[in-house]
């Protein structure tokens, strides 16, 4: 399964899913209890750089820590008996969420970097298409960064050392590359996919 890694703004399992083949079935109960961002393995991957692996429920904490749902039993089904999570960075700082289960043991560390250096080919490859359009530059993002805490293009532009209309000029091809008609939409747009 490939999400955006969960954010302030944007925690939902099904706003921040990418792809996946859990059975429909298995979503639509997930997606009504919507524990992703309070998952063992969210948390694990927040907690290190490192894979996080899980030998318990794939998301949803245990009945053990008094957590109630009405799908944990659908997890310990053997396909989602251990999950190794792996978070990426792309080229424009989105952050994703991999997690790959199955009933097998987990990976050794020679397979562990393969897994992860295929995790980040596939992503390099496909990061266009899962933030909605092109890259946007390091410059766009420092901009749509500073557009959300407030600052207005004039002062964007001295904190970095621009002038006002270059600012506009990147704010405006942020937009275009994030289908916005204007900053506001845009820093919303960036933060939901988790590039700001």
């Amino acid at each position: 399964m490939a999400c955006h890694f969960p954010t302030l703004l944007n925690s939902g399992f099904e706003q921040n899913l990418l792809a996946t083949n859990w059975p429909g079935v298995l979503r639509e109960k997930y997606r009504t209890t919507d524990m992703y961002e309070e998952s063992k393995v969210i948390a694990g991957l927040r907690s290190s750089v490192m894979p996080y692996f899980s030998e318990s429920l794939l998301h949803a904490r245990a009945v053990e820590e008094g957590i109630r749902s009405e799908v944990t039993g659908m997890f310990y089904d053997p396909g989602f008996r251990r999950t190794v999570g792996i978070s990426l960075h792309d080229a424009n700082r989105a952050h994703y969420a991999l997690m790959f289960s199955g009933s097998r043991s987990f990976f050794q560390d020679d397979e562990l970097a393969m897994l992860l250096f295929e995790s980040m080919k596939v992503l390099d490859k496909y990061a266009d298409i899962l933030t909605n359009g092109g890259r946007l530059t390091p410059r766009e993002i420092d901009c749509l960064r500073w557009a959300a805490a407030g600052k207005s293009s004039e002062e964007i532009a001295m904190i970095l050392s621009l002038s006002s209309y270059t600012v506009n000029d990147y704010l405006r091809g942020a937009m275009r590359k994030l289908d916005a008609v204007n900053r506001t939409q845009a820093v919303a747009a960036a933060a939901k996919r988790g590039i700001i």
